[in-house]
């Protein structure tokens, strides 16, 4: 799943190359800004274990603490015409976006003990993930949902494999993915940036 909301984004559907995809199930990378004129603006480090299981669902829009970015169909008034509007919408909202839409019930089918990994930025440093795990559980939908409190990142087809470099924005095939983290002085992350929201009666 992913909602394309800004004029840069990509706006072909989402998918993984076979070997980014059981990387992406198993595995997240370790981000922070480079540093200097001679280092990109950000450097991936190192992988971590993945806080979630191998049978994973992924949806992918903007976000911040509060809110996700999505786009709605809007008619163009006296015309036939409708064009489509990026909006901002609270986490109970894109739950129940998520939860209506007809790809995300034919993943839902497919796996129904799946976990949730959303691919935004922070929507868990506030209320925006916690909102939206608890509208699809309210929706029927079982799934733990996975969100990062920080800046989210994807390495594409087009840009090195994960491993220090530069991530570029302009391909369509994800080989990997992760999350900005703050480091101790040894280099060692503070904490995982991952947050959890489990489904009831897990």
């Amino acid at each position: 799943m992913q909602f394309p909301s800004k004029l840069t984004d990509v706006k072909k559907s989402m998918s993984f190359t076979r070997e980014g995809l059981a990387s992406a199930s198993r595995e997240y990378h370790q981000y922070t800004r480079g540093r200097g004129p001679e280092q990109p603006k950000w450097v991936c480090k190192r992988a971590y274990p993945a806080p979630w299981g191998e049978e994973t669902v992924f949806a992918r829009a903007h976000a911040d603490k509060s809110r996700y970015g999505v786009q709605v169909k809007k008619k163009i008034p006296f015309t036939k015409w409708s064009r489509w509007v990026p909006v901002r919408v609270n986490g109970e909202t894109y739950g129940q976006i998520l939860a209506a839409d007809k790809h995300f019930k034919q993943a839902v089918k497919g796996a129904p003990t799946a976990e949730l990994v959303q691919m935004s930025c922070s929507p868990a440093a506030g209320s925006a993930a916690r909102e939206s795990a608890e509208s699809l559980h309210s929706a029927g939908i079982g799934f733990d949902v996975h969100a990062t409190d920080k800046t989210h990142l994807y390495s594409y087809n087009t840009s090195e494999e994960p491993g220090p470099g530069s991530v570029k924005l302009d391909g369509d095939i994800i080989v990997g993915h992760g999350s900005e983290m703050e480091l101790l002085e040894s280099g060692d992350p503070m904490k995982s940036p991952w947050g959890k929201y489990e489904a009831p009666g897990q």
